[in-house]
């Protein structure tokens, strides 16, 4: 059987971070890792991005959340991104080989708290913990480039959501390993996860909300589905796919959630797909949510852990369990909107 080719048609040297100088005014650069133990117990999930006004300067924040709500989270920044590796102060990925193997590591402390203290306030100072990852990933499918899939949503990533995105964006599915220590105690695990890379000028002030689940199951099928809501009630960009029997499908979105509450975890909702293989319906369930913001006026994105106030956006990143059929895994469920519209968790 003839290898498959996970570049999905682009150029390998687009994997590898930006090292010189863009002159395009907002310009930014950011690689985030998501990845989510096979067995529910750990999510994990990195950025690096460059901080604006100081090239080469990167800012890393992510975190590491267990099933029993206790999240570890790291906001630093560094210059320690070079040749094929991008990283910040403690945290360094590599791209081993373009849009099929990355590798990553972590040594370092991380603010020890818990998701409900997340999901109540902005994150300050406190207890810290000690925390070491390394993580191998094989990317599994080709890339999913934003606009892409559909023609519509080619169209619309010339306009308001191509601002929103920032650019020219993609999104990777892979297989990994991951080893942690968090506080000299050893875990190790066999994961699913997702990769995103985005180059360009950003603008998100005018943001008012997202819809974006992706997960790839056990036996090869996988998904991956991203929308924007306008101030009137309809949907602006909206792309989605389904990928079996070795092929993706371009799909319609007929349902998928808007984020409503700060619940940490718990919240059921489906997705509905409709392509030319019929309606695919997927069940999810939240495992886990980390609860950040961005700040009104902050058009290169920046995000901060914790539920902030003053025209906030707030961003649920979740860990989902979804069950497609007979097959379960666990996902990514990213959703935003603005911190007014939230009700409190029950």
């Amino acid at each position: 059987m003839m290898a498959r080719d996970l570049t999905g048609g682009l150029e390998p040297s687009l994997d590898y971070p930006i090292l010189e100088q863009s002159d395009v005014p907002g310009f930014g650069e950011n690689h985030a890792f998501w990845i989510f133990d096979d067995a529910g117990e750990f999510f994990l999930n990195f950025h690096l991005q460059n901080v604006s006004g100081l090239w080469g300067v990167w800012r890393e924040w992510g975190y590491l959340v267990s099933a029993d709500g206790r999240a570890l989270v790291v906001q630093r920044e560094g210059s320690a991104t070079g040749g094929k590796c991008v990283g910040a102060a403690s945290a360094v990925f590599c791209c081993e080989e373009p849009f099929v193997r990355w590798t990553g590591r972590f040594r370092g402390t991380a603010r020890d708290t818990t998701l409900p203290e997340i999901a109540a306030a902005p994150l300050v100072d406190g207890p810290r913990a000690a925390l070491e990852l390394r993580a191998d990933a094989e990317m599994a499918l080709e890339p999913w480039v934003q606009g892409g899939i559909s023609a519509a949503a080619k169209k619309a990533m010339s306009g308001e959501a191509g601002r929103f995105i920032g650019g020219f964006r993609y999104e990777q599915l892979f297989r990994a390993s991951v080893r942690a220590s968090v506080d000299r105690q050893a875990h190790e695990w066999s994961a699913t996860g997702l990769r995103t890379h985005r180059a360009g000028p950003r603008q998100m002030a005018a943001m008012i909300g997202h819809s974006w689940a992706t997960a790839i199951f056990p036996g090869g099928r996988a998904f991956g589905l991203m929308r924007f809501p306008k101030p009137d009630g309809s949907v602006g960009f909206s792309e989605a796919w389904i990928f079996r029997n070795g092929e993706r499908l371009e799909a319609a979105i007929v349902e998928s959630p808007w984020l409503d509450c700060l619940e940490p975890g718990g919240e059921t909702f489906r997705l509905k797909l409709e392509s030319r293989a019929g309606t695919t319906v997927i069940d999810g369930e939240t495992a886990a949510t980390v609860f950040v913001t961005q700040g009104a006026g902050d058009d290169l994105g920046y995000i901060r852990p914790g539920v902030h106030t003053t025209g906030a956006l707030v961003l649920g990143q979740s860990m989902a369990r979804y069950r497609w059929d007979d097959e379960e895994t666990y996902g990514l469920l990213e959703r935003s909107a603005p911190l007014d519209k939230l009700r409190s968790s029950s």
